[in-house]
């Protein structure tokens, strides 16, 4: 009986540890092989559903959905031949404040640029929504971290 026992957990045991290597795509991952247009498309329907925004709304915002990724594209392929170039080399802490300093600078501008194109009840729900999402995010990085 406990080698019948022992028998099922270890073929348990291996077919959760087979199953870990099998994770369903992230939405990143998903979007990877999008255009940026068509990413921005999506993230402004997405948008248009919890928040019912009218067609300007709509508009405005795909328009600076579509900035947002291509900057970020940019900022990519950036850090990427940077990496490239000096693999061995770390930013200073100098460059790391520069670096964090800029991109709260774009979160800012880009809150700034939301609440002028939402009205108040609009933002309040995309503040919500957008503290979620972070706090999701985090949560999902820690957990695959792991690997």
């Amino acid at each position: 009986m406990k080698k019948v026992v022992l028998a099922i957990l270890l073929m348990a045991g291996t077919m959760v540890v087979a199953q870990q290597g099998k994770h369903h795509k992230g939405p990143q991952e998903q979007l990877k092989n999008m255009t940026p247009e068509q990413v921005a498309t999506l993230e402004t329907k997405k948008l248009t559903l919890a928040l019912d925004l009218d067609k300007k709304q709509q508009t405005a915002i795909k328009e600076l959905q579509l900035e947002k990724i291509n900057e970020r594209m940019a900022r990519r392929e950036a850090m990427k031949e940077k990496k490239e170039e000096d693999s061995n080399k770390a930013p200073n802490s100098a460059e790391r404040y520069e670096m964090h300093s800029a991109r709260l600078d774009k979160m800012i501008a880009y809150k700034e640029k939301m609440k002028s194109i939402l009205t108040p009840t609009q933002y309040e729900n995309w503040e919500k929504l957008s503290l979620h999402k972070r706090k999701h995010h985090r949560g999902k990085k820690k957990s695959h971290s792991r690997g």
